[in-house]
């Protein structure tokens, strides 16, 4: 026998696979050969200590767990839940921040105004020329109340 078919039969006896002409063989390699001797207490080891942490684990009783578990869910709590915050009050300050934004936007001098376009808008999915200029055009879908505006780009500036 080597090494490498005493690796694989190492774990196998340690799951009691082997038969005994196998063990055999195997007892007699591990005696003469000094790194499967290290490899087989280093498995011996290894499963000893999972075995001892294994059994310091304490599962919980399954019916205490449940029984508690029904107490809570049926209101029977030994502790109060935290009260959440109305909507209002977790509404009020990303409202008033956009309040703030747009008085400030509309304090601004020389700010922009919102314009109204001079030429008809477009109904029931026709699509109409805003500027025969610039070549934009608004699209208002009739279905959806959705409006699309196509803008053409500017034409580039000679210096």
């Amino acid at each position: 026998m080597n090494c490498r078919d005493a690796e694989r039969q190492i774990a196998a006896e340690r799951d009691g696979a082997l038969d005994e002409n196998q063990r055999v063989a195997l007892t007699q390699h591990v005696a003469e050969c000094s790194a499967c001797r290290t490899q087989q207490a280093n498995l011996s080891a290894a499963l000893d200590s999972w075995r001892s942490e294994v059994q310091a684990v304490t599962a919980p009783d399954a019916t205490r767990e449940w029984e508690e578990l029904r107490r809570t869910i049926r209101g029977g709590a030994t502790h109060s839940p935290k009260r959440s915050r109305p909507l209002r009050s977790w509404m009020a300050l990303p409202l008033g921040a956009a309040a703030a934004v747009a008085l400030a936007l509309w304090m601004i001098p020389g700010a922009p105004s919102p314009t109204v376009p001079s030429s008809p808008i477009a109904r029931s999915g026709e699509a109409v020329e805003v500027s025969a200029a610039d070549g934009s055009v608004v699209f208002v879908d009739d279905k959806s109340g959705w409006v699309v505006i196509w803008e053409a780009p500017a034409p580039a500036r000679q210096i």
